[in-house]
């Protein structure tokens, strides 16, 4: 993918290329969200506030929302696990 060429700054548009879960036990699940390109992002799930690492751990089992956000320009997409 292309990078977007703004007035002030390059980015990128998120693609969340694909999403591993790593299942342990019902309180030490990771997750880590793979975007379709390294780029300078941030990365959430539900309302947890947003973090430069792409893995989460200690996931509980059940339905989540994966963000992932362009920090130089405002971008957000999420998907649903």
């Amino acid at each position: 993918m292309s990078p977007t060429v703004g007035t002030s700054c390059i980015s990128h548009a998120p693609v969340i290329a694909d999403i591993e879960i790593d299942y342990g036990n019902d309180l030490s699940n990771t997750v880590t969200i793979i975007a379709e390109v390294e780029w300078d992002f941030e990365y959430q799930i539900d309302e947890v506030a947003p973090q430069a690492s792409s893995i989460f751990d200690n996931v509980l089992l059940g339905r989540h929302t994966v963000t992932v956000r362009d920090v130089t320009v405002v971008v957000w997409r999420s998907k649903k696990l």
